[in-house]
């Protein structure tokens, strides 16, 4: 059957689930990108306050109580920004089919 040739104008696509599919791919689209951006910001301070890049840079920010705000941070970061895989890997583990999002989640641990 050659599908291109049918009239798909009269077939109500809600009916089909199809616009909620979309929907559901707009809105994660939506959340990656905002998660994106702020994950970036939050970024930002935690490369200031890396004594690493203090020593490439040769500068000092260093202030009492630094290494708490940097490890803050960056836990906020990991479970912020990681959260659809950390639930992706969850939710994989949970059903024992182990699949991308165990990969990635390892590899981060590691």
């Amino acid at each position: 059957m050659d599908h291109s040739q049918m009239d798909h104008s009269q077939m109500d696509h809600d009916e089909m689930g199809h616009n909620g599919e979309h929907d559901h791919h707009a809105r994660m689209v939506a959340d990656f990108r905002k998660r994106f951006f702020i994950s970036l910001i939050l970024m930002v301070p935690i490369l200031i306050l890396s004594p690493m890049i203090q020593i490439f840079l040769r500068v000092d920010f260093r202030f009492t109580g630094d290494s708490y705000l940097l490890f803050a941070l960056s836990t906020v970061l990991f479970f912020y920004g990681g959260k659809p895989f950390l639930i992706g890997a969850y939710k994989e583990l949970k059903e024992k089919s182990p699949a991308m999002m165990i990969g990635y989640n390892c590899c981060v641990c590691l």
